[in-house]
């Protein structure tokens, strides 16, 4: 159910307008809102920090079954995210979050770990490593040395 509507989520954004958006009127914090949601994972799973970037939740929880595009994803998601690593990890992470859910809803209130960034390739924005942070052009460079105590301090822990 939960892998089904992430496939449907994905399948539904307007792959026509990614990366094109630099600006967005209600401009949120989505880049912090995804980091916040990070450092407060590894502090109540009292793991050690991972790369944010880098970082796939439902292997830290114990499942290891990859998720690839190409094969549960329309073509054109598979085709447009062929050379954006980033937003394509971002997108096979939620995904493998979600069939982990489908098996234990144990772990539901995790899912929300990855909407920010889905949500900013729903409005056409592009993100990527750069210059030691994540870069959202149009909403800026997070830095992420000492990323994991600045955002966790930021969730009043």
């Amino acid at each position: 159910m939960y892998f089904e509507q992430a496939v449907e989520r994905i399948n539904g954004i307007d792959w026509e307008l990614f990366g094109i958006m630099f600006y967005h009127r209600e401009r949120n914090d989505l880049g912090g809102d995804y980091l916040r949601n990070l450092a407060l994972f590894f502090h109540e799973q009292n793991i050690p920090p991972f790369h944010p970037l880098f970082t796939n939740v439902a292997e830290f929880l114990g499942y290891h079954e990859k998720v690839d595009l190409k094969y549960c994803c329309n073509t054109i998601v598979d085709d447009v995210l062929k050379y954006s690593s980033c937003p394509r990890r971002m997108i096979e992470c939620h995904l493998q979050l979600a069939k982990l859910i489908d098996m234990d809803k144990t772990y539901e209130k995790y899912l929300k770990i990855y909407e920010p960034m889905i949500g900013l390739i729903e409005l056409g924005f592009y993100f990527a490593y750069r210059e030691g942070g994540l870069d959202i052009p149009g909403q800026g460079l997070y830095p992420l040395r000492n990323w994991y105590e600045r955002f966790l301090k930021k969730c009043r822990v």
